[in-house]
C-alpha cells in the first residue's frame, strides 16, 4: 500500500513546464491528474504488457482521473482510503464501457483468448493489465522524445534549461540528421 500512496501522491514534476510533457496533468489544480499505476487489475493478472506512458486523453477513466474524484484538492493530500479507491479504480479499468479506448483495440484483438495453465485472459475478465513505465500522462507522445536523434535531445535540454549534461549541448559534436 505504501507503493500506491507514495505514486498517487508524488507531486515531483510540478517544476517541469514544457508543454509537450507532463505539465499539464501534474500542476495542482483542478486539471491535475492522478498518476495512472496500471490499466486493469494489476494483482490477479497473468500477463502484464508494459507501454512507456498513458497519452494525455482527460476523457479516459484512468487518465482522466482528479484528486477531486477521490475527495482532494490535489495529489499530495489524498487519504489512504483514496488511494485505495483509486488503486481499485485501476484495477476495474475493463469491466466498463467508459474505458474502451481506442489504443487498446489492437492489444485486445492481440491478446484477448490466449490460454495460460488451462485459463483463458482477456483484459475484460482481469487476466491481462497494462502497465506504464513512465507514470504521468504527456500531452506528446513519448515516442517522439526517445525516437529522435541526439541533436533534438540536446534541443530539448537547453530548453529544459538542464546543465548537468555538458556532454549532450555544450560543444558536443552535432549529428548529420540536421542536414537533411
Amino acid at each position: 500500500m505504501n507503493l500506491y500512496c507514495d505514486l498517487y501522491r508524488c507531486e515531483a514534476c510540478i517544476d517541469l513546464l514544457a508543454p509537450e510533457g507532463v505539465s499539464s496533468f501534474c500542476q495542482p489544480g483542478e486539471f491535475q491528474t492522478i498518476p495512472v499505476s496500471h490499466f486493469g487489475n494489476i494483482e490477479d493478472s497473468l500477463i502484464w504488457v508494459v507501454f512507456n506512458n498513458p497519452k494525455g486523453d482527460r476523457n479516459d477513466p484512468n487518465v482522466g482521473a482528479t484528486p477531486k474524484q477521490f475527495g482532494s484538492a490535489r495529489r499530495a493530500t489524498l487519504s489512504e482510503n483514496a488511494v485505495q479507491k483509486i488503486r481499485i479504480h485501476f484495477n476495474q479499468y475493463f469491466q466498463t464501457k467508459l474505458s474502451d479506448h481506442k489504443f487498446f483495440q489492437k492489444w485486445k484483438l492481440l491478446l484477448n483468448g490466449l490460454r495460460i495453465n488451462g485459463k483463458t485472459v482477456t483484459f475484460e475478465n482481469g487476466g491481462i493489465c497494462a502497465v506504464d513505465l513512465i507514470k504521468c500522462p504527456t500531452t506528446s507522445s513519448w515516442m517522439g522524445f526517445v525516437m529522435t536523434c541526439e541533436c533534438a535531445i540536446r534541443d530539448t535540454l537547453k530548453y529544459l534549461s538542464i546543465s548537468n549534461t555538458p556532454q549532450l549541448h555544450r560543444g558536443a559534436p552535432r549529428c548529420n540528421c540536421h542536414l537533411s
